[in-house]
């Protein structure tokens, strides 16, 4: 549907189930007993078979117990879907002193391209596909893994829960609110591991959880409307599959601290956005009804994307559409075909996020964040979020970046403006009851 580019993930890469794409079973990455290898190096592999880790200029393929040698204070940060959008924004935004790299993906060719305009020592592993001993023996030895492929309702629960089995910390980019719940379902495991995991950490939910805590300004939140509206300068894959998904799903919000499903398109309503433009917030099932309820107690939200839909038209046309969507197949093949990456766009505009906040006493509180393309925000909002980790600045335990830093983290933020304005209480998401 046409929409104010919202993309429900933090823009990711694809990484899905070899099966559901059609690749081959095998994976190319380390085993349990293989070591990493310095650039260049020429290596053998006594038992005869091919499976390894990559590092520019030297072949696929393992030697036991072997890594170059490096500083004990340079941490080593996993980063799942490096070659896409997302992952290369990130991955050039980190400076080589301060982690070593292992780019983790399904093309052997791209992340060898990729890791060699990285520089020498940075390792790759090649992933066919989401499994939990494969992704365990790609991770083995990291300190931070960085899940940037989704969509993340398939990728988040393996990959983190295989951080955690290596005593590494976790930080991803998803807005689906599934995979966001089932890492706080794993915080009691993060915690007895001494790790962090900060799921939601791209432009959803970073703006509109932050926003709504800005605008509480530290007080209990009885209820939050939500707006997301991202501006993208084209869209991945992975993005697309986790919009596509989301249509599938249908509507959801948080009513009196019970999770309720409803028909896309219901709830429906206009929304003026401050550079005048006009859009239509359709609620959906995105992070915040987990992050809202989870880290700060609140009973009642609803979180809603942008469409280029009248408010009719939407309560009308996306039923069918959701029910369209249902089809596993169709969802890969549009993914697959509209995931085109960067286009020119016509003129750059700005991303909006809108928050409506409820406080404990009845006060009403309405503001915008106004922000730059979302990929960029994305990738500065990740960078910030590993720099804080690894400088020990995250509690042991599941939480979001502003959840664990504050709305500081969102405000210090590249291009961010959040101001506050006046309530209008009318034509807004889950106000009908």
């Amino acid at each position: 549907m046409a929409a104010a580019e919202p993309d429900r993930d933090g823009h990711a890469a694809t990484l899905g189930s070899a099966a559901g794409r059609g690749q081959a079973s095998g994976t190319d990455l380390i085993r349990a007993d293989e070591e990493f290898h310095p650039a260049g190096a020429q290596r053998s592999d006594p038992r005869g078979h091919g499976a390894g880790l990559r590092t520019p200029g030297g072949d696929a393929g393992p030697v036991a117990h072997y890594r170059e040698p490096m500083p004990s204070s340079v941490p080593v940060v996993s980063v799942l879907g490096a070659t896409g959008r997302t992952g290369r924004l990130v991955i050039g935004g980190l400076q080589p002193e301060e982690v070593r790299l292992r780019l983790i993906g399904r093309s052997g060719s791209a992340l060898t391209t990729l890791a060699a305009d990285v520089g020498p020592g940075t390792e790759t592993a090649v992933l066919a596909g989401i499994d939990a001993d494969q992704v365990a023996g790609a991770i083995a030895g990291s300190d931070l893994v960085l899940n940037l492929a989704g969509p993340f309702t398939a990728t988040a629960p393996v990959v983190a829960n295989a951080a955690i089995g290596a005593d590494a910390s976790y930080i991803d980019i998803a807005n689906e609110r599934p995979a966001i719940a089932a890492l706080y379902g794993l915080s009691a495991l993060a915690v007895r591991a001494g790790v962090s995991l900060l799921p939601a950490s791209g432009y959803g939910t970073v703006t509109t959880e932050g926003l709504a805590v800005w605008l509480a300004g530290g007080n209990a939140m009885r209820r939050v409307d939500l707006g997301l509206l991202p501006w993208t300068a084209g869209t991945s894959a992975g993005a697309l599959e986790s919009v596509l998904e989301g249509l599938a799903t249908g509507a959801a919000r948080v009513r009196n601290g019970q999770y309720e499903r409803a028909r896309l398109g219901s709830g429906a309503a206009p929304l003026t956005l401050p550079d005048g433009r006009r859009v239509t917030l359709v609620p959906g099932d995105l992070g915040d009804l987990a992050t809202l309820p989870a880290g700060y107690g609140t009973p009642d939200v609803t979180a809603s994307v942008g469409v280029a839909l009248a408010p009719l038209l939407a309560r009308t046309l996306l039923p069918a559409v959701s029910g369209v969507m249902r089809s596993t197949a169709l969802r890969f093949r549009l993914s697959a075909a509209g995931g085109g990456g960067r286009r020119p766009p016509s003129r750059e505009r700005s991303s909006y996020s809108w928050a409506r906040v409820t406080l404990a006493d009845g006060e009403v509180r309405e503001g915008w964040l106004t922000a730059g393309e979302g990929y960029a925000f994305t990738a500065d909002a990740v960078l910030a979020a590993v720099r804080r980790t690894l400088s020990g600045d995250a509690l042991p335990g599941t939480s979001t970046a502003i959840r664990a830093f504050g709305p500081e983290f969102l405000e210090a933020l590249p291009g961010v403006r959040l101001e506050r304005v006046l309530p209008h209480l009318s034509g807004t998401p889950g106000r009908e009851d």
